[in-house]
């Protein structure tokens, strides 16, 4: 994953490929960085970083009520046995976390 000049400072990269629904009747704003991060199996929290080349489109904008946002966002980590994914509004409390084994990661 990631272009010629993307070396990971971790062990890795992961991209995390994901689509968001909007079942509200307001228009919804997604954010790479202000909503999604990765944990280790240590705890350790990780934001999304920049690769040059291989990811389809970040998942940032704006969602329309019905709408979807589909996008993926890359994360430089180090090897770990499992992952966190973790999905929160800053302005609101509660989060949804989805755990990810690493011999379910795609190489």
């Amino acid at each position: 994953m990631g272009g010629d000049f993307d070396e990971p400072e971790n062990d890795q990269f992961v991209v995390v490929n994901l689509t968001a629904e909007n079942n509200t009747d307001e228009e919804q704003t997604m954010s790479s960085m202000m909503n999604v991060e990765l944990k280790d199996v240590d705890g350790y929290s990780y934001t999304t970083t920049i690769l040059t080349e291989g990811v389809k489109a970040q998942f940032d904008g704006t969602i329309e009520p019905g709408g979807t946002l589909r996008g993926e966002i890359p994360f430089d980590v180090p090897e770990s046995d499992s992952y966190e994914l973790h999905f929160s509004d800053p302005f609101k409390s509660g989060k949804a976390i989805w755990k990810i084994p690493a011999e379910k990661l795609s190489k």
